[in-house]
């Protein structure tokens, strides 16, 4: 809400303060509540704003970060690659490299018998 009244606050009339935290504070209250529903909490006026009732989580997610949930989330298009799979991909590249290389070289080898023959 404090952002809602700074930004209406620029603008210049209480119209506008007031506009700004009604907008700005749903917004905020709308980005809680999704966040109370996605991770589990259930917050109760009796109990107080900020007081997650509910809130208990299983072992593996209260051990696991936030950088780790994300990573094994199924909307996450990268993935936690094993070492296996990580050293096939770096062959695999490096095999591509080693064949564009060949191309080259063997353009600079054809490059070069032009360039004697146009000499002679």
């Amino acid at each position: 809400m404090a952002a809602g009244a700074f930004g209406g606050a620029l603008r210049g009339r209480v119209g506008n303060v007031l506009a700004g935290m009604v907008v700005l504070g749903g917004v905020g209250w709308g980005g809680q509540r999704v966040w109370n529903v996605r991770y589990g909490g259930k917050v109760t006026s009796e109990e107080g704003a900020g007081v997650a009732v509910g809130a208990r989580k299983d072992e593996e997610k209260a051990s696991m970060g936030v950088v780790e949930r994300m990573a094994k989330s199924r909307f996450n298009p990268m993935r936690r690659l094993s070492d296996e799979e990580y050293e096939g991909m770096l062959r695999e590249k490096l095999i591509r490299v080693e064949a564009e290389l060949q191309f080259v070289d063997e353009d600079i080898a054809k490059l070069e018998r032009e360039r004697s023959t146009a000499k002679d």
